[in-house]
């Protein structure tokens, strides 16, 4: 697929204008359609209000805007008028909303960005907290009228950025991904056939738009191929997880991705009266992507819906980044998913996957096998390539790859070397399958969101009675959730705050005011508890060790 990315919207806009792009779901499954026409005119709309704001082509928008029709129509508006749109999220009621300004400001200011997309609401919180952010123009869609204006040309080249993905981590300037048009295309070019798309095809989904998930394989990838879409708020499929299989049902939908967790979430959290009558036969792939996939999920996931259709073949496997565009590898009915046990002292001890059917076995399931035109390494330490079934750094090379984080050279330098990406995950490769074992830097991933561990030492280290700078965050693979924990170890400053209740209310409360997450497992420790490196560092694997040695209670693999 040559061009731009709007050059294909357009195509639908003048072939088939009101063809259904995608469908906004309200709490109680009612919505808002909108078509290609709805798509290109409001877009259009959107895009001279950015650039009457003050927006120049190639300049960057945020758009910060909850699910809605217009959060669609101002990400491809933005590209129509050959801005490049930052797509972030909204702010939580449940978050400190000056905490959540102050980042705003400094990522907006980082990547110079003239104007900011949002809603009246979204504004008024943002206003309240005194974080000034004057020099961002705001467009308000809801304060917008309808009004007919004529549709942009492109201004934009293949070579040149057609948005920044930024990334879901917590840290306080998040990295911001610069993809260009080529990139997205190429992507679109070769996932599409991988995943054998057919006329009738129909996502489905729940995922927020600023993740890389939600936005290449639920918003643009559909919107570039006239793949309908029937989508959900991230917020009320959390509080409501039934409906998203209401909408399967009734929309006969055929594609869902989603995050280990989901699975999960959905076998556990979903009761038979909820969904009397729903039928997910329909559906041709769940596609399990964005953390550790866990054969143990898919199976409790099949057991929960195979009396409404769901088989095994049902369930695929992805391996995505934001740094690839999206897809590196997939499995598919054609290449499904392998599963194997392992030897679990020959992988811990000795860092290869050695097939074991007795014993002390631990299980890996592939994410697939490398899309087209992806090369697949795994190196050591030293970039060398090892020997299959060695677990290294998984190295990607394709011509999906970003151009760089915007503006951080030193970033983009540590992990982008000779056309090849190092991703920092650990994995290993088995007859042309990709096993994704684990993560070479401690990011801490929790229900699909990602959680750097400095920042959440950093929020506890600030709570009054914590000894700063004695302070570990980890995330603890958890096989019943289908998830990580986060465990935070604390050393206190008096001996008599170890068991304090009011301490330990107040720093869960320091961690969820700021990353909307909260501390499974703290432990207020004497001082001194905590090893340190030989360069006085706190040494979080060691740590890791003594935590689950000592303190912590023993998770099951079992129902």
């Amino acid at each position: 697929m040559a061009g731009t990315l709007p050059e294909p919207v357009l195509r639908h806009y003048c072939r088939d204008p009101d063809r259904v792009y995608v469908r906004c779901l309200d709490a109680d499954g009612s919505g808002e359609e909108v078509t290609y026409r709805r798509l290109v005119e409001r877009g259009a709309q959107l895009s001279a209000a950015m650039e009457g704001a003050g927006g120049a082509p190639g300049g960057f928008v945020v758009v910060l805007l909850p699910h809605s029709p217009d959060l669609y129509c101002a990400l491809f508006g933005a590209m129509l008028g050959g801005h490049v749109p930052a797509l972030l999220p909204v702010p939580s009621f449940k978050l400190d909303p000056a905490y959540q300004a102050a980042e705003l400001d400094a990522l907006a200011r980082h990547i110079a960005a003239a104007v900011l997309v949002t809603d009246a609401q979204t504004a008024g919180r943002l206003d309240g907290t005194g974080v000034g952010l004057s020099h961002l123009r705001v467009v308000l869609c809801d304060r917008l009228p309808a009004a007919a204006v004529p549709i942009p040309e492109t201004r934009a080249s293949e070579d040149d950025v057609a948005l920044l993905q930024h990334s879901s981590g917590s840290t306080g300037l998040k990295k911001g991904v610069a993809l260009t048009h080529r990139a997205v295309m190429r992507q679109i070019e070769t996932y599409a056939p991988t995943l054998g798309l057919r006329p009738d095809d129909h996502i489905a989904s729940w995922l927020p738009l600023y993740h890389d998930m939600g936005l290449i394989a639920c918003a643009i990838l559909p919107a570039l191929l006239g793949v309908p879409v029937t989508a959900l708020s991230p917020f009320h499929w959390v509080t409501r997880p039934a409906a998203l299989l209401r909408a399967v049902d009734r929309h006969r939908c055929t594609l869902a991705w989603m995050p280990n967790f989901a699975f999960e979430f959905l076998a556990a959290r979903v009761r038979d009266s909820q969904i009397e009558g729903v039928s997910l036969a329909s559906m041709r792939a769940w596609i399990n992507c964005s953390e550790p996939t866990l054969a143990e999920s898919h199976r409790r996931f099949v057991r929960r819906y195979a009396t409404r259709g769901v088989r095994p073949e049902h369930l695929w496997t992805c391996y995505a980044a934001a740094e690839a565009t999206f897809a590196m590898t997939q499995s598919s009915d054609r290449a499904p998913p392998r599963v194997e046990g392992l030897d679990r002292e020959a992988f811990i001890g000795n860092g290869v996957a050695v097939p074991a059917d007795a014993g002390a076995v631990m299980e890996a399931m592939s994410a697939g096998v490398p899309l087209e035109g992806t090369r697949i390494r795994i190196v050591d330490g030293e970039g060398q390539d090892l020997p299959g079934r060695r677990i290294g750094e998984i190295a990607v090379q394709s011509e999906s790859l970003f151009s760089g984080y915007f503006r951080r050279p030193e970033s983009t330098a540590a992990v982008l070397r000779d056309g090849w990406y190092y991703s920092g995950d650990l994995g290993y490769l088995s007859d042309g399958h990709l096993f994704v074992t684990g993560r070479k830097n401690d990011l801490i991933i929790v229900a699909g969101r990602n959680y750097y561990p400095q920042d959440i030492e950093r929020a506890v280290g600030e709570v009054r009675g914590v000894h700063e700078g004695r302070v570990v965050a980890l995330g603890v693979d958890d096989p019943a959730l289908g998830t990580q924990r986060l465990v935070v170890l604390a050393e206190v400053d008096d001996p008599a705050l170890v068991d304090d209740l009011d301490l330990a209310s107040r720093v869960r409360e320091s961690v969820a005011a700021r990353f909307d997450c909260a501390i499974d497992d703290l432990r207020l420790l004497p001082h001194m508890w905590l090893l340190k490196t030989s360069s006085g560092k706190i040494a979080r694997a060691p740590n890791r060790q003594r935590y689950l040695r000592e303190l912590a209670t023993p998770v099951t693999n079992g129902d």
